[in-house]
């Protein structure tokens, strides 16, 4: 059984996850509602009609501010007088731990195992698989990926610290361009990750970097100023994942890269599309894209449209940007007061932002 860390999860996310789970676990529709001040309610359902069964997921890295959390929450369940109250928390727990908590609420919580501590969570991950595989962000991060990541032959390794791509994977919140972006590696060998400066470009690779080295690929080229790095670590027989991340940079027009730079790319493309045992990333600004393409001829490649993933605001909905600004927040350690402040004077107008704070 995989033990996973709950804490790359946002409050957010980590209440998704519980709702899943016990979705899963309990056959039955579970409500969720809008991130935010919940009055002592995350999720929500009724087996019986007039009964009302109230879920609290609690993300804390102790059991002590797990406890001192909970106290706090005690007046509020009273008030709310459910049939039955459940737990679930990123906190690994004891029985005393359970026992505890179930004193705490009672008689609210009818069964210590209603509670639902770290193992028991993780244990819920390996029965239900389907679960597990959707919460991508979740396996990426596990101790067993990073260790097998960081046992792979990486080349350039200084653009791929461990450290950052474990704080990147926090931040970033999934939606359907890494499934694009992986679809087209799958079809493609190649995928060109476009978009504005600071769309997430550069997050989205790595994350499907780590992807395919936990998914059987052994090395990993990070391409550094120049293809040349390509061809000179392009090993036949060996799975290899190579990422030119801004491989038009700002100085690609000039003579900085050297002869021929635009054909020895394309070139090195078709070689990566001949190896079933290679893939390659590419991340660039689209405004650049689009202007090589009409400088050099080399880049009229027949299928380099198919082969993008292009990131833009309005494939963001309202709602996964209003959970980027979330993680980033959240994982920045900013205050709840600044926090408030920030809701109430910039988001509030926009529906379904204004509860981005709890």
């Amino acid at each position: 059984m995989t033990e996973y860390d709950f804490l790359v999860l946002s409050p957010h996310e980590f209440e998704n996850l519980s709702r899943d789970l016990l979705q899963k676990k309990l056959s039955v529709f579970i409500e969720s509602f809008t991130t935010g001040r919940d009055n002592g309610i995350d999720l929500r359902f009724a087996e019986e009609k007039n009964e009302n069964t109230i879920i609290q997921a609690k993300r804390y890295k102790d059991y002590t501010s797990l406890l001192n959390n909970l106290k706090k929450e005690v007046d509020k369940v009273k008030k709310l007088s459910p049939n039955k109250y459940m737990i679930t928390t990123s906190v690994g727990l004891t029985p005393i731990n359970k026992d505890a908590i179930k004193k705490l609420f009672h008689p609210f919580i009818q069964d210590s195992s209603d509670i639902f501590g770290k193992d028991d969570l993780n244990n819920l991950l390996s029965v239900y698989g389907d679960i597990e595989l959707k919460y991508y962000k979740l396996w990426l991060s596990s101790t067993n990926i990073l260790e097998k990541v960081l046992h792979s032959k990486i080349y350039n390794q200084s653009a791929f610290e461990l450290e950052e791509i474990k704080e990147q994977v926090k931040l970033y919140v999934q939606n359907e361009s890494f499934n694009k972006s992986l679809n087209i590696l799958k079809n493609n060998r190649y995928v060109i990750v476009s978009g504005i400066p600071g769309i997430g470009k550069t997050t989205l690779s790595r994350i499907l970097i780590l992807y395919l080295l936990s998914n059987g690929f052994d090395e990993f080229v990070y391409l550094n100023q120049s293809i040349d790095d390509g061809y000179e670590f392009f090993a036949d027989g060996k799975k290899q994942v190579f990422f030119f991340d801004d491989f038009l940079g700002k100085n690609f027009f000039e003579k900085k890269h050297g002869v021929n730079e635009d054909s020895k790319i394309v070139k090195f493309i078709q070689k990566i599309k001949r190896s079933p045992d290679k893939v390659l990333i590419l991340a660039t600004r689209e405004y650049i894209l689009n202007q090589a393409k009409n400088v050099f001829e080399s880049f009229k490649i027949v299928d380099i449209e198919i082969a993008k993933c292009v990131l833009d605001l309005s494939s963001y909905t309202n709602l996964i940007k209003a959970q980027i600004i979330y993680n980033h927040l959240y994982f920045a350690n900013v205050p709840v007061g600044h926090l408030e402040d920030l809701v109430v004077e910039c988001l509030s107008p926009l529906k379904g932002w204004t509860k981005i704070v709890n």
